[in-house]
C-alpha cells in the first residue's frame, strides 16, 4: 500500500539513500517508503526533495503522545531511522517532519519527529526525555513530501 501511495521506483529510492548517506537502505527497506530523511535545516531538505520531483505541504502541530505509547512503536529498534520506519508502517504511512535547532536552544539539534497522517499530531521519536506528552516550545517545521 505504501509503495502504491508514493508511486516510487527503485531509482528514486537509490537517489534518496545517496542524498542522505543512509547506512541502512532506509528508502528501499520497505519498498516505496521514501518519507524518511535527516538534514540540518528544513530548507536543505525542501530544495533537494523538490529537485527530485517531490512536493511539499505544511502541516499544523499538536501535542504528542506520552512516551509509553511512543515506545510501543519503536521498542525493538536501535536507531531513530529504524524507529521512524517502524512508526510510519504502524500508521500505514507517515507524514514527515524536520527538527532543527535554535541558537537559544542547542538541545533541539538533530531531532526526528513523526506525524500521524490521520490527525496531524506530531511525536518526538528520537528524544528519550520526552515522556510527558505535554509538548515543548521549540521551533521546527513540518512537511509532507509526496509524489505528484
Amino acid at each position: 500500500m505504501i509503495a502504491e501511495y508514493y508511486n516510487l521506483d527503485l531509482e528514486q529510492c537509490e537517489i534518496v539513500n545517496h542524498l542522505y548517506e543512509l547506512e541502512e537502505p532506509a528508502c528501499c527497506y520497505y519498498y516505496g517508503l521514501c518519507d524518511l530523511y535527516w538534514a540540518d535545516t528544513p530548507q536543505d531538505v525542501s530544495n533537494e526533495w523538490e529537485h527530485y520531483g517531490f512536493t511539499k505541504r505544511d502541516l499544523s502541530w499538536s501535542p504528542g503522545l506520552p512516551w509509553n505509547e511512543i515506545k510501543k512503536q519503536i521498542a525493538c529498534f536501535s536507531s531513530p531511522i529504524q524507529a521512524f520506519i517502524s512508526f510510519g508502517l504502524n500508521y500505514g504511512h507517515v507524514e514527515v517532519v524536520i527538527g532543527y535547532r535554535e541558537e537559544s536552544d542547542p538541545y533541539v539539534d538533530n531531532q526526528i519527529h513523526a506525524c500521524d497522517p490521520l490527525d496531524g499530531a506530531c511525536y518526538w521519536v528520537a528524544d528519550p526525555d520526552y515522556r510527558s506528552g505535554q509538548g515543548r516550545n521549540w521551533s521546527y517545521s513540518i512537511y509532507d513530501f509526496s509524489r505528484d
